[in-house]
């Protein structure tokens, strides 16, 4: 069995989501392989990004909340460190496991800018959207299917197919690797 992703219906299914929604996303496969991402462009995390501290604990949450998942092989979420809700969510269906929705930028409550931030990251604070756990969930029935009947193919191997028909139909002979 082998995977085959679309990359091209993925982006455009991965940026309209996110165009819907506001919520910054990006898909890894099963290797970690970054095949698609889209954010908002000049938002609250790419300006508090443009300090290196800042991006740095960035990095290190992304990476902390996909290593979660990846072990787990379910949902996983966190509030960052500039109060934003994140959440990586793996693509599995069937059993099987095609790589991992990374997804944040969006408020988990009603919260108002933080005291200390500028007045245009203030702004930029309130501009970021707010979701709340049914929303989040109905996210989480949505994109595994839509991705796996738009994007993600299992391609199976023909030999191996030929293989297992053959034990099948011959369960009560004396089976040999020839």
């Amino acid at each position: 069995m082998k995977l085959r992703y679309d990359v091209e219906k993925m982006e455009r299914i991965i940026s309209d989501l996110c165009v819907l929604t506001g919520i910054s996303m990006s898909f890894l496969d099963a290797e970690r392989r970054t095949l698609c991402r889209y954010t908002r462009d000049e938002d609250f995390c790419s300006l508090l990004q443009s300090d290196a501290g800042n991006k740095r604990l960035c990095s290190c949450s992304d990476e902390l909340i996909l290593n979660r998942c990846m072990e787990s092989k379910r949902f996983e979420s966190h509030i960052c460190h500039a109060g934003l809700f994140d959440a990586a969510m793996p693509i599995i269906k069937d059993g099987i496991f095609a790589g991992i929705v990374l997804m944040g930028r969006v408020k988990y409550s009603n919260d108002t800018a933080k005291a200390g931030l500028s007045e245009e990251m203030k702004e930029k604070f309130e501009e970021i959207p707010f979701f709340n756990d049914r929303q989040i969930s109905s996210l989480g029935s949505l994109l595994p299917n839509v991705l796996f009947e738009s994007a993600i193919f299992i391609e199976h191997d023909s030999r191996l197919d030929e293989i297992t028909e053959y034990i099948k139909n011959n369960l009560t002979e004396k089976l040999s690797v020839d």
